[in-house]
């Protein structure tokens, strides 16, 4: 496990996007085979979510999981902005701050 802070960029435009605390994301939810979600918990103990689409949302979920426990640089999960995608992943969906 790394000791460093690091966060998951997601990015659906230019002025949509959250650098989510990767000690804060709660779980990675399988909505379809071709989508996840990833629930994290805000700095007020409020709750977020994103919605990702994916080539197969298990495989991703599973290499999330892996980069989150072992690296020590941020993740960038799903950029529409730049096109830059972690493997596996096509698309950022909604972006959620309740």
């Amino acid at each position: 496990m790394s000791n460093k802070k690091r966060y998951l960029l997601v990015r659906n435009s230019a002025t949509d996007a959250a650098w989510i605390d990767a000690d804060r994301v709660t779980d990675l939810e399988v909505t379809s085979a071709t989508a996840f979600t990833i629930n994290y918990m805000l700095n007020d103990n409020a709750d977020g979510n994103v919605d990702i689409t994916a080539d197969d949302s298990i495989k991703a979920i599973k290499e999330l999981s892996r980069l989150i426990a072992t690296s020590n640089t941020d993740i960038t999960v799903a950029d529409d902005v730049d096109s830059i995608y972690m493997a596996g992943v096509t698309a950022t969906g909604t972006i959620t701050h309740s």
